[in-house]
């Protein structure tokens, strides 16, 4: 898929979000992904009324955080949802922490720098486009507590 969201983790690795649902992480010296997860936001939501009919079975990543030079990460979708990652330290893998729900677009996602605290942008709308519209979302900044103990 095409990748639309890019989210710098340290020095030599990033992670990428793609259209396709799936979330990768890079290294800078090499040309293919170190890890790729398929599927990361499958359809879910609070209201499948919200589910316009036209949307593939994965829900495109709209938004990538990472809590610079530590093993956190965040990614958005359209869905509302809101999920949190560790990686692993040799970025091979991701494995999911737990997942926070909203309704609207995750339009942007932010750590605070000591990670106590993520910035939500929710909208009714992608911030792109105009393709589809959850009237019921409402557009707000969201933030979020985050328990260190837990991550």
């Amino acid at each position: 898929g095409a990748i639309d969201c890019v989210a710098l983790i340290n020095d030599e690795h990033m992670v990428s979000g793609a259209d396709d649902g799936s979330i990768a992480l890079w290294s800078v010296s090499k040309r293919r992904p170190l890890f790729n997860l398929p599927h990361a936001h499958k359809v879910t939501s609070v209201d499948p009324a919200l589910i316009p009919e036209s949307l593939p079975e994965d829900f495109w990543i709209t938004s990538l955080a990472s809590l610079r030079y530590t093993d956190l990460l965040a990614s958005g979708s359209f869905n509302g949802t809101i999920n949190l990652w560790k990686s692993t330290p040799e970025f091979n893998h991701l494995i999911h922490l737990f997942t926070l729900s909203q309704i609207g677009f995750v339009n942007d996602l932010k750590f605070s720098p000591d990670g106590n605290y993520l910035v939500v942008g929710i909208g009714q709308e992608h911030r792109l486009g105009r393709w589809w519209t959850i009237k019921s979302a409402k557009n707000a900044v969201l933030i979020y507590k985050l328990d260190k103990n837990n991550t």
